[in-house]
Formats: C-alpha cells, structure tokens, sequence
C-alpha cells in the first residue's frame, strides 16, 4: 500500500479520525475485493476510529465485511437496473449529509464522480487490480 501524506484536516492522533469509502461503484470484481482490503487497512491504524463503507446488499464488498464495533457496514437495497441513477442520487443528496452527521473526516469513493461538493479530503480510486 502507497503512503499518502494526509491532508492537514487529518488526525494523526489515535482515534481521531472516521473514514467513509462508498463502493457502490465497486460491487463486484478486483476493486470490491481492493475495498474491502482496504477497509481492513484502515481498521488496522491507531489514529482511526470509525470505518464506514457503503455497499450494496449481495456485493462482494457486503459478502466480505462484517460489521464490527470500529467497522459499520451500511448496506444499501440491491440495485434492480438502473444503478447509474440511484448511484446518483446517494452521491448527491444522502452522501454529503451522512458525512456531516457521521462528523467522517475523510472519504474514499470508487465512483468517480461526486455530483455535489463534500467537505472532508476526497481520495477517488479509480485503478482497477
């Protein structure tokens, strides 16, 4: 794993930080299992509280994460067609409100797109292994 010097806003006590990774964009193949690797990563530092990833029920990121103390897993319905729009939406309206209130200081999409501004430091994977 490639170290990135954080951000300024980050933490680097212990426990101080809570990280969000959306995977709705990563359901399936070599970046779920990349998303759920790095989810266990980030359980791993001291200077992290809290992992959030967000997933689709019936994923291989759901089928490989269980919930833990440190780790909450937040499983959205399967998409029935249409994922690009429902995707859409999530990023726009319901994302930037979980981070607020989930008071995340960091987030890790796999989508590629965020339709409207969050305000934590932002880390967009887009490579597929």
């Amino acid at each position: 794993m490639t170290h990135i010097e954080p951000d300024s806003t980050v933490d680097r006590r212990p426990g101080r930080n809570r990280v969000a990774i959306d995977c709705l964009a990563a359901r399936f193949g070599g970046t779920a299992y990349a998303a759920v690797q790095l989810a266990r990563e980030f359980l791993k530092r001291e200077d992290v509280e809290t992992v959030f990833v967000i997933t689709r029920r019936g994923s291989i990121v759901d089928a490989g994460l269980q919930p833990t103390e440190r780790l909450k897993v937040i499983r959205l319905a399967e998409a029935e067609g249409a994922e690009l729009p429902r995707r859409l939406v999530w990023e726009s309206f319901r994302l930037p409100r979980f981070l607020a209130v989930t008071r995340c200081t960091a987030l890790v999409t796999y989508s590629g797109m965020l339709p409207r501004r969050v305000h934590v430091p932002v880390l967009s994977y887009l490579l597929n292994p």
